[in-house]
């Protein structure tokens, strides 16, 4: 915990080639505890996927948000959806982020992301405010996923690998594969990657969290299908250097 970055907030831009800039999502971290806050200017857009598994068969279901709030990761590892209405949904503990007393910092996956179409220009437009991050694309903005990762804000040199099928793989979605920027204990990282038959941008945008280790995947299927498919990372860290490898565990349909 030598390093402290003063970016307490994020908020998240991707340009386009019309050069608009679309706001997709900001980011907190609270000093005290280490808790990370996702919120959106568009949070009754996010649609909330879980599951549970049942007679060995993995069993997917929705919930869509109707009321704005947050997605809360705190310190601990808990981590849940708090609606403006104090109501908690989707509640599931898992990978720690700050140890206060025992001075440790933790990694962990924060979420994966599908979002609509971008349609949010805030007023305050992008690079306005301390923390802001832009994201530039070179083409024209095509349906993408979003993987957020927190690491130990300790100057890491990032080696990202992710396996697909052969059949899966597409080219990047016209922004640059990974960004890193940070907060005040860590330094989030977004991975962008689409796959084929990723044609069609969701009617609402999807989010999955899980206990901040097992890796939730979007990926394209014909006939307008979406697979869900949970990955299983391995990290070696070597000299600063570390090294994130994500293989695919289980897969599941969404309609």
């Amino acid at each position: 915990m030598n390093k402290v970055n003063k970016n307490d907030r994020c908020r998240v831009f991707i340009q386009d080639v019309e050069n608009k800039s679309w706001q997709f999502f900001s980011l907190e971290q609270r000093k005290k505890d280490g808790s990370i806050y996702l919120g959106s200017p568009e949070f009754t857009s996010f649609e909330w996927l879980t599951f549970e598994i049942k007679d060995s068969k993995l069993n997917t279901f929705k919930i869509s948000q109707d009321i704005e709030g947050h997605l809360s990761i705190h310190g601990s590892g808990r981590a849940h959806v708090k609606s403006d209405d104090r109501r908690c949904k989707l509640v599931i503990s898992g990978q720690y982020l700050l140890r206060p007393t025992e001075n440790d910092i933790s990694l962990r996956h924060l979420f994966t992301l599908f979002p609509k179409k971008p349609e949010h220009l805030p007023k305050s437009e992008a690079l306005k405010r301390k923390g802001d991050q832009l994201l530039i694309s070179s083409e024209k903005l095509r349906p993408f996923v979003i993987i957020g990762f927190a690491l130990p804000s300790i100057g890491l040199k990032i080696h990202f690998m992710m396996s697909f099928n052969v059949d899966d793989l597409e080219t990047l979605p016209g922004v640059m594969g990974f960004h890193l920027f940070p907060l005040v204990h860590h330094d989030v990282l977004l991975v962008f990657y689409r796959t084929k038959h990723m044609n069609d941008w969701p009617k609402r945008i999807m989010v999955q969290y899980l206990d901040g280790v097992t890796v939730p995947i979007f990926i394209g299927k014909p006939e307008r299908i979406i697979e869900m498919q949970l990955y299983q990372p391995a990290f070696k860290l070597l000299n600063k250097e570390l090294e994130i490898n994500l293989s695919p565990l289980i897969k599941q349909e969404l309609v």
